[in-house]
Parts: structure tokens; C-alpha cells; sequence
């Protein structure tokens, strides 16, 4: 629960106040995804319902895939070097030369290409929840006098497993009613 309580000694009409608490679902730093063959990592991240991160951290190291039951088992034939916007991607096109080899690993770059694709490759995805389904919500009161005893003006849940933040609370109201005004903000409890 996220409550904020205004406290003033002296009732002053206030002309505005607002709360605005951004909420919505926990979103995890990124899931793995590793498409299927010829896949961009926007199709395979929009099939999960999410949406695709360009950044890709591989630590230049094969884990990620292993952790997603890929064995790269044969030699990168290009040392697993970044060389392609497919990549980072594991080649399962059995006519492909560098079949087997999970390629692109090392040296990623700061942002990949979500939409490209390679039609013997799987691409190593980084998916996410997307952001614009976040709920928002807010409070306003218009014309509010702020009364001599410390009462609640706004309260708001937030559910277990998701997240809030307070972006901003004005007031425009004069500079006595400020400077007198006590403001504050309890979260759970």
C-alpha cells in the first residue's frame, strides 16, 4: 500500500495536488529464448506474447546456450566472434557449413537486430514483457483544503509481485501553504 498524507497546521485552500504512481508486473532483467530455425527474434519473442530486447549479454561465453540445452559442441569456426546481425545463433541447418556451432557470441554488440534472421540458424533472443502494457494510474483533487489534522488523500494498492513508482506529487497552491505543509508518504504502512 502506498498512502500519502498531507498534514497542515491551519486549513489553506489548496487549488491542486496530484499523485501519479506508475504500477504494473515485475518484469525479469530478460529471458533467453532461443527461436526456431530461421526465426528474427522479434517473431520468436511475439509468440510468447513479448517483446525483444536488443541487448544480448553473453559474457562471450557459451552458457547461455548451454543453459537453454544447446551444445555447441563442435569448434567455432569463427571462434565465436560477432561477425552478422543474426547472431549471437546456433547453426541447425544441417547443409550449413558451420553446422552444430553456436556463432556470434564474443564480442556482441551493444544492441542487436531483432529482425534479423538467417534461414539455417536459431537466434539466441533476449525476451521481455513490454513495457506499454504496464498499467498507470493516478490521483487528482481539484480545489482541496488541506485540513489542521493529518488525514489520508491518497491510497493506493499495488498487488504482490509488481511494482510502483511515485514520479512526481505538485501542488499549486501559495508559498505559505507549501512552506507549512507537511507531506508524507507511508509505503506498506
Amino acid at each position: 500500500t502506498v498512502s500519502v498524507l498531507y498534514w497542515y497546521l491551519g486549513g489553506v485552500n489548496m487549488k491542486a495536488a496530484a499523485l501519479l504512481l506508475l504500477a504494473g508486473s515485475t518484469l525479469a532483467a530478460g529471458a533467453y529464448s532461443l527461436g526456431e530455425q530461421g526465426e528474427s527474434c522479434d517473431v520468436v519473442c511475439n509468440k510468447q506474447g513479448l517483446k525483444c530486447n536488443p541487448k544480448i549479454v553473453t559474457n562471450n561465453s557459451t552458457s547461455v546456450f548451454s543453459g537453454l540445452g544447446v551444445n555447441c559442441s563442435k569448434p567455432a569456426s569463427h571462434d565465436g566472434t560477432w561477425w552478422a546481425s543474426n547472431q549471437p545463433c546456433y547453426v541447425s541447418g544441417q547443409g550449413d557449413p558451420n553446422y552444430g556451432e553456436c556463432l556470434g557470441y564474443v564480442g556482441v554488440p551493444a544492441y542487436d537486430n531483432c529482425n534479423s534472421y538467417y534461414p539455417t540458424v536459431r537466434r539466441l533472443c533476449n525476451c521481455e514483457g513490454d513495457d506499454t502494457y504496464r498499467w498507470h494510474f493516478g490521483t487528482g483533487l481539484s480545489a482541496w483544503s488541506l485540513p489542521a489534522q493529518e488525514t489520508t488523500v491518497f491510497a493506493h494498492n499495488v498487488q504482490p509481485g509488481s511494482v510502483g513508482v511515485i514520479t512526481h506529487i505538485w501542488t499549486t497552491c501559495s508559498k505559505d501553504c507549501v512552506d507549512g505543509a507537511v507531506i508524507r508518504i507511508y509505503v506498506d504502512g
